[in-house]
């Protein structure tokens, strides 16, 4: 079991891993076998109307439980004093009782834990409590002491799964009777001990903020292991390092000069705050989370059709994360924004709190089930989809098979499964106006003019219709050429004269129809989702997932293995929603869920070192890695929860410490490559690949195309006919015309796509053609880690793909704007543009010599070589320019361009 404070070093285990699982179980068992509480290691607490009483005691069985158990229980406990239940307890070892009731001071347990009393043995022995964990020992010595009083796990509320492990059905529930301890991530947030003394480099540490903190605890890992830490990375290397990491641009060349020569004492401090302050900040973390929501711009499936509105969701998440909204914030617009909101919003507030639902519109979907009767069956599979992605996203916990039945190796049950589709039972799709009620007001008032003026015209256009249709036809010989003068009262010609008058004014009427129309004003529309009024359906166990097998009916909650009981529901202050979905995500964010801080700390920690403390983003159970530094993920999660939720303040304590600003150089500590050869330690920093979007946006920034453009629709750069033609659901598009359904590739002009990669466009059955072979996510499910692969086609699109040779061809341009036409400035300027780095002496002479060598080429063959460059490239084009273009080529496929180091 890895226990608080411990800096183990464990691979990820896979089936293998399985038994030593249940031995740890079936040990802690036997050691919990006496302790009574209906909340077992503060894991399960009571039902509600118990849990007060029981607050402070299931804290306390947690504490010993992580802290003492190890050595304090069993058949032959050290000292004699055993804590696994309340008679031991009492009992006391070879010193005597261990407590004295009412009277903290007096307690040889409290004496012990606080290591000030000489006489007695500091505890634990080798690691020292948390000031909080100290107070909790001594609140509740204070208050006499007292363990629960019933042996139930849980008091039946009368429901199926109110009392979900009691119930005999469950065979997860009698598997984790008593065995909920040995899953570290059910743990509750402790503040965890920070070492005290020196760091690996001898100097001391301070604790005053968590960058010290982080620092502290890994450089203790480092210590235990007889490591040292690398050297600070060079300015150069931090500046670039950083950039990437907070924003996925490299910097200015500008800025890195200022930051080297800047030689104030804060100097990386007001880096990092510029940094998180760039807009480009959010549109870098925004593609992590559209990752773990599986975003896109399409539906999926055999059409997958455009979502015309769904982008308003990327825009909202980039918003928020600029704007720093804290995360539980942040988490409950989304699942429950239309529950916080008034229809029409009141504010824009509202209004964005209502665009955040389109989370619940992410999903995979059919657009065929209703024409093959299968409305029902999608619908179920749709609310699955939400909570399976609730929790890899949120909670890190791999839901989905509980769709189907109890999970094989975590304490999660089906029941609770569908307890928490509950929750999300009456949600409906809409496509719906989000103005606010002042802007409604505004269209309201700019339109009703407009649309009296329509009408009138409408009316007086019906009429001049009418008066054209009443016309007579012109008149026609008969078959014996005589002309029926009766027909054609009146004559012919003043009836063609007449409807040519006519037909003239009624296309008159449509210019100006056209025209007011126009300047109708149109309501922001948005893909969301609400709910309707009145009782909700009930939500039943399905029998192995299947709609048409419901078992038994549950009601909205939560994990048994927190809250075995009910949802605690309470009717919303806007709408008329049944507030179940508010009332989820303020548990998620509770402090009786240890995971939602763990897992969020965690994808940060693993955008920011390229590895989590838990290798395993979306698996938090035993099937998932283990952390590396438990101790350091818990500190950041309770700093985190308790300090406002604020991602940017994640950011900077994690950027400011020395742990992330070491240099990545292998040579650091020798005797590391032995120990820790995969760095888990944290030693050095780790290099990385860019992810797909950064390098197409580097790519851009580097050769002055990108633009300065923000949000709105996605854009839609070219792809090969061959490869659209392929596409199954844009065969059937261009088969229909233009008036088919929207699930065509929608070409816009090239220089239109040149702007970060997350404003284009994300289609499920056609990823961008650059961008996939980089391990782009499918959209599909959520994903918490990208693969990186090493892949032929990725080197095939560094070297041949348009972008990179317009790119290549625009960075020729800029090193002619900054160095002149002298051929001998050329190899500085672009590397500095490049790479954000001066050249080396060996690089200047290859790049000079490349220079020298592809300028005889395009003088000998000015047509061939000229089309190699840049799309159109014209023979004209000097034989310089074209070298130079080469050399940038080339600088733009060295494997520094696409690795942060």
């Amino acid at each position: 079991m890895l226990e608080r404070g411990s800096f183990s070093v464990a691979e990820p285990s896979d089936g293998g891993g399985m038994e030593s699982g249940v031995k740890r179980r079936a040990r802690i068992c036997r050691l919990l076998a006496g302790m009574v509480g209906a909340a077992l290691c503060g894991i399960v607490p009571c039902s509600s109307s118990r849990a007060a009483d029981l607050t402070l005691t299931g804290r306390i069985e947690a504490l010993l439980a992580v802290r003492c158990l190890e050595c304090h229980a069993g058949e032959d406990p050290q000292g004699g004093l055993a804590l696994h239940d309340p008679i031991a307890f009492a009992r006391g070892g070879a010193s005597g009782p261990a407590l004295v009731p009412g009277n903290a001071d007096a307690s040889l347990l409290i004496r012990a834990v606080r290591r000030q009393d000489p006489a007695v043995a500091p505890m634990p022995p080798d690691d020292t409590l948390a000031a909080d964990e100290i107070s909790l020992l001594e609140e509740w010595v204070g208050s006499g002491a007292d363990w629960p009083t019933d042996a139930a796990p849980a008091e039946a509320d009368g429901s199926p799964v109110g009392a979900a492990w009691d119930d005999p059905r469950n065979p997860v529930a009698r598997r984790w009777r008593g065995e909920r301890l040995d899953l570290w991530s059910f743990q509750p947030l402790l503040r965890p001990a920070v070492p005290e003394g020196s760091r690996d480099d001898g100097e001391t540490v301070s604790h005053q903020n968590p960058s010290n903190v982080i620092d502290a605890l890994i450089s203790a890992g480092l210590v235990s292991h007889t490591l040292r830490g690398a050297p600070p990375a060079d300015r150069r290397t931090l500046i670039r390092r950083m950039a990437f990491d907070v924003t996925g641009l490299p910097p200015s060349p500008e800025a890195v000069e200022a930051f080297v020569a800047d030689n104030a004492p804060d100097a990386v401090e007001r880096l990092v705050d510029q940094l998180l302050a760039s807009p480009a900040y959010g549109e870098h973390l925004a593609v992590m989370w559209l990752d773990a929501v599986r975003y896109a711009d399409t539906n999926g499936f055999e059409r997958d059709e455009l979502r015309p509105q769904i982008w308003r969701y990327r825009d909202w998440c980039i918003a928020a994360f600029n704007a720093d909204l804290p995360y539980d914030r942040f988490l409950a617009e989304q699942l429950a924004g239309d529950e916080l909101a008034a229809d029409p919003p009141v504010d824009q507030g509202q209004a964005d709190a209502l665009v955040a639902t389109g989370y619940l519109r992410l999903g995979p979907f059919d657009s065929t089930a209703p024409i093959f009767q299968e409305a029902e069956r999608h619908r179920a599979e749709l609310l699955a989809e939400i909570v399976a992605t609730t929790g890899s996203a949120v909670l890190g916990l791999p839901m989905s098979c509980c769709n189907c039945h109890d999970h094989k190796s975590d304490p999660l049950l089906q029941a609770d499964f569908f307890r928490m589709q509950a929750c999300f039972q009456g949600t409906e799709a809409r496509d719906a106006a989000i103005d606010t009620q002042p802007v409604v007001a505004q269209i309201a008032a700019h339109n009703q003019p407009l649309e009296e003026e329509i009408a009138r015209i409408t009316q007086s256009r019906d009429s001049v219709v009418m008066r054209r249709d009443q016309l007579p036809p012109a008149a026609e010989p008969t078959a014996e050429g005589v002309v029926d003068q009766s027909a054609a009262e009146p004559s012919a010609a003043h009836s063609a004269l007449v409807r040519g008058e006519l037909d003239a004014e009624i296309a008159a009427f449509d210019t100006a129809l056209s025209s007011l129309k126009e300047k109708i004003r149109q309501p922001t529309m948005a893909q969301i989702v609400s709910e309707p009024a009145g009782a909700l359906p009930p939500t039943h166990i399905l029998a192995q997932g299947s709609h048409r097998e419901p078992r038994e009916e549950v009601q909205p909650g939560v994990f048994s293995a927190f809250d075995p009981g009910p949802l605690a529901i309470e009717t919303p202050s806007h709408g008329t929603t049944s507030g179940r979905r508010l009332a989820l995500a303020r548990w998620l964010t509770s402090e009786g869920n240890p995971l939602t801080s763990r897992v969020m700390v965690n994808r940060i920690w693993q955008r920011l070192f390229g590895r989590g403390i838990v290798a395993t983003p979306n698996d938090f159970g035993f099937r998932g890695a283990p952390p590396t530094h438990p101790a350091l993920l818990d500190a950041l999660a309770v700093e985190f929860r308790d300090r406002g939720w604020s991602l940017k303040d994640l950011h900077r304590w994690i950027l400011l410490s020395e742990t992330y600003q070491r240099a990545s150089v292998a040579d650091a500590d020798p005797e590391a490559l032995r120990v820790d050869p995969e760095n888990r330690l944290l030693g050095k920093q780790n290099p990385r690949r860019l992810e797909a979007e950064a390098i197409r946006d580097a790519l851009l920034a580097v050769s002055g195309l990108l633009r300065d453009e923000h949000g709105g629709p996605p854009r839609w750069p070219p792809v090969a006919d061959d490869i659209l033609h392929a596409n199954p659901a844009i065969i059937e598009f261009i088969k229909e015309g233009a008036d088919g359904r929207p699930q065509g590739w929608y070409t816009q002009p090239v220089e239109e796509t040149f702007v970060r990669s997350i404003y284009l466009v994300k289609k499920r059955s056609l990823p961008i053609p650059f961008l996939q072979p980089f391990d782009l996510p499918d959209g599909v499910s959520s994903c918490g880690r990208r693969d990186v692969t090493t892949v032929a086609p990725q080197s095939l699109n560094l070297l041949n793909d348009d972008l990179v040779i317009r790119a290549a061809a625009a960075l020729a341009d800029r090193v002619r704007a900054v160095a002149g036409n002298d051929p001998s400035a050329w190899p500085v300027a672009v590397v500095r543009l490049a790479l954000q780095r001066d050249p080396t002496a060996e690089e200047v002479a290859a790049s000079a010599d490349l220079l020298h060598r592809h300028t005889h080429l395009h003088m000998l063959w000015p047509s061939d070589c000229g089309e190699s460059l840049t799309a159109g490239a014209e023979s004209s084009i000097p034989p310089e320019q074209r070298a130079l273009a080469d050399l940038c080529r080339a600088i733009l496929n060295v494997n520094e361009f696409v690795f942060i180091d």
